[in-house]
């Protein structure tokens, strides 16, 4: 049993921080590896999540979130934050993915990646899926709330639906001031613990994400995880996800866009609205079928954690 060195969860935010959580949760549930902290000496290997945050002694693997790539850069200087990326991925033995558009974002910014290197979707536990006998149609959608992830434009869909369907909006996540406004149709819940996120699943007809370049949304992950169908834009990682499960459609709603150069992520194209609607339709009248044909292996976060301490393995034993 190999020995993994893990950053600590303070360390991590969001996204990162819960999966990589149930990652380790996992891996020491089953017994997979052993997990330590990357200080400890007797460690095998390293895994970080972007950036590897000192000198290392030991070989690492680095999975990769994405790049910094917004031409606006709101996030800060593009070229100082994926430096620190690039020189993790530099001293790395092996590069996880999250997604197939992750590895093709970052290596068209990068350059080719020219050591081990794997995509991995991430994972969540499969829950029981409860049968669904709403008469108004529940519709999710959450995020860590920023202009690309389209909150607007979900409204917007959710609005035309409402002229052929009886449906709600749920929305979970921080919104701000921005979009609080006064909708007959949609219930604002605000930030909630990661564990009453399901809850809320639980309940969902739909769960409709919009975001513009997702590498690899977790809360599609685990709208999935509940066997919620999705409706996603055919533009990101989010598509992958959906397409391997089987769990939802793709909205054919943008237009191809070159990541290989600096994209405005702040300011997005606006979808086709007319497009998400028919599509989100036929998810909603045809959600039984879709259920008994879905797949969700590939986001069980048992296989997940085995998919990662194979690689980590592979790492250290070739």
């Amino acid at each position: 049993m190999i020995k993994i060195g893990v950053q600590k969860r303070e360390n991590l935010s969001g996204g990162p921080a819960n999966f990589f959580q149930r990652l380790i949760d996992e891996i020491n549930e089953n017994k997979y590896a052993k997990i330590v902290g990357t200080k400890n000496l007797l460690q095998d290997i390293s895994l970080y999540s972007s950036v590897a945050n000192r000198i290392n002694f030991k070989q690492h693997v680095v999975r990769i979130d994405g790049i910094y790539f917004d031409k606006k850069e709101h996030s800060g200087n593009n070229e100082t934050l994926n430096k620190r990326i690039f020189k993790t991925i530099e001293t790395a033995k092996g590069v996880i993915f999250q997604s197939n558009f992750s590895k093709n974002l970052v290596e068209a910014h990068y350059g080719d990646i020219n050591i081990p290197k794997v995509t991995i979707l991430n994972g969540a536990p499969l829950r029981v899926i409860k049968s669904k006998k709403n008469k108004k149609k529940i519709i999710v959608c959450s995020a860590n709330w920023r202009a690309h992830k389209r909150l607007g434009e979900i409204i917007s869909v959710v609005r035309g639906l409402r002229s052929e369907l009886d449906c709600e909006l749920i929305v979970l996540g921080d919104v701000g001031s921005f979009h609080k406004c006064a909708h007959d149709f949609v219930t604002f819940i605000g930030e909630v613990d990661n564990a009453l996120v399901f809850k809320y699943l639980e309940r969902a007809d739909l769960f409709l994400h919009l975001a513009w370049l997702d590498p690899c949304p977790n809360s599609v992950i685990e709208a999935i995880s509940c066997g919620v169908p999705v409706v996603c834009s055919n533009q990101g990682g989010t598509p992958e996800i959906v397409n391997q499960t089987g769990c939802g459609r793709v909205a054919m709603c943008d237009d191809k866009i070159d990541y290989g150069n600096l994209v405005d992520l702040y300011n997005p194209p606006s979808p086709d609205i007319d497009e998400i609607i028919r599509v989100s339709i036929y998810v909603l009248n045809n959600s039984n079928l879709i259920l008994s044909k879905m797949d969700r292996s590939p986001i069980d976060i048992k296989l997940v954690a085995k998919r990662y301490v194979e690689f980590l393995e592979e790492m250290v034993f070739n």
